[in-house]
């Protein structure tokens, strides 16, 4: 399975990141053939449990059970159960579980969710189909985008594609800081995550960066996940702000992702109001990831 959030080298990283236990489920007939694979998350917090696939707060967005494309809707069914009843062998006080694609919103499949007392939500992101010519994708995005690149590029910004080693992530999370402290914010995650990525086949990471006069004023990193390309995170110091290097990194990286033949690029989820508006201005379509999450706790 090509994504990045079923690879163990992915695995590995939050395991000694976020000090998380994992656990991997399959799920078979008696001839031995596989129906389902789901890899599981634990995470212990103060006196509770939460398990989950995924686990928010984990950089697990699409994990979730991989089902055999032949299965039916009761069979989908039938193997959920069985891994539900697994999972709560563990005794946890929180569960949470994600489909990917909204073709497993069967009756069947979520009515079983419900009388099992999940709750459901769905997530939004923004997704731009890269199938398209890249002058149909520029001119779909909003004229304020535009404009801010084009500025961008008059003011001499230049964006470079960049190896991802261990002095660029150092300086990418120095500006990280300084961004989220101006914010009066903590950084959503500790050094060590963005430092492990370095044990990450690059295959699946691009670096970004933006430069003035030879001055860097904004990074991003992006993962190559299957067949999209996902904006991971990025940051810019007060030059990248006045001069819209993020904006123009967003445009290098949509550029590069249609290169590679991905076929969507993924904002990585929607919901924070100050960093929408940036998003939305590139006019993606909107989709949802899905989650069903149980509690014993208010």
């Amino acid at each position: 399975y090509k994504s990045i959030y079923f690879q163990v080298q992915w695995h590995e990283l939050l395991r000694e990141t976020f000090k998380i236990k994992i656990k991997y489920i399959k799920t078979f007939l008696i001839d031995g053939s596989v129906l389902c694979l789901t890899p599981v998350f634990i995470k212990k917090k103060f006196l509770y449990t939460l398990i989950g696939s995924p686990l928010s707060g984990l950089n697990t967005i699409y994990t979730g059970p991989i089902f055999r494309k032949s299965l039916t809707t009761i069979q989908q069914k039938q193997s959920f159960t069985s891994i539900n009843k697994l999972l709560f062998t563990l005794r946890p006080n929180y569960i949470e579980i994600g489909m990917r694609n909204s073709e497993f919103l069967s009756t069947d499949f979520t009515e079983y969710l419900e009388n099992e007392k999940y709750k459901y939500k769905k997530y939004p992101t923004l997704n731009i189909y890269l199938k398209n010519k890249e002058e149909i994708i520029w001119n779909n995005f909003q004229s304020r985008a535009r404009n801010i690149i084009r500025k961008s590029q008059k003011n001499n910004v230049e964006v470079r594609e960049v190896k991802i080693n261990l002095d660029w992530l150092d300086n990418y999370y120095k500006m990280l800081i300084k961004t989220f402290t101006k914010q009066n914010l903590d950084v959503p995650h500790p050094k060590s995550f963005y430092l492990n990525l370095l044990k990450i086949n690059e295959s699946f990471l691009k670096g970004f960066t933006a430069v003035l006069d030879e001055k860097e004023i904004a990074h991003s990193i992006f993962l190559v996940d299957d067949r999209q390309f996902i904006f991971l995170s990025g940051t810019a110091n007060s030059e990248g702000l006045k001069f819209a290097a993020a904006s123009q990194i967003q445009w290098s990286a949509i550029k590069k992702a249609k290169n590679l033949g991905l076929k969507y690029y993924d904002f990585g989820g929607i919901g924070i109001k100050k960093i929408d508006k940036f998003k939305k201005s590139f006019n993606g379509d909107l989709s949802h990831y899905h989650r069903w999450t149980y509690m014993t706790f208010i």
